[in-house]
């Protein structure tokens, strides 16, 4: 998100105004030269590659979280029964994830978490 504007409500209070970061470099990327060239090519390339890079810490939390479904009253767990554990949830999630959009299946109480 990016700043576009700034202001004012009627009642006194500040405000501000944020566009997508994409639809900033989308306009930027529609400068051209005086020729009709793209003005910014490289930077295009660069800008690309960045906002598609993952930016968040999703994948790291859903780990310490499946970590925490799985330790849950099994307190002595040895490391290669614990990686042994996560490979077949994460297997399990990924197949479902994958028969969930085939088949439009539902969850039921008793499914895998």
């Amino acid at each position: 998100m990016f700043v576009s504007g700034e202001g004012q409500n009627s009642d006194g209070t500040a405000f501000v105004k944020y566009k997508r970061i994409d639809e900033y470099w989308y306009r930027v990327m529609q400068i051209t030269d005086t020729r009709g060239d793209a003005k910014y090519q490289s930077l295009g390339f660069i800008v690309k590659i960045a906002l598609s890079l993952a930016h968040g810490q999703a994948d790291v939390e859903r780990g310490f979280s499946t970590n925490k479904q799985i330790l849950d009253n099994r307190t002595v767990l040895g490391e290669k029964a614990l990686h042994g554990l996560r490979t077949v949830k994460e297997v399990v999630r990924k197949y479902d994830s994958i028969n969930c959009k085939q088949s439009h299946h539902k969850k039921s109480d008793n499914d895998i978490p």
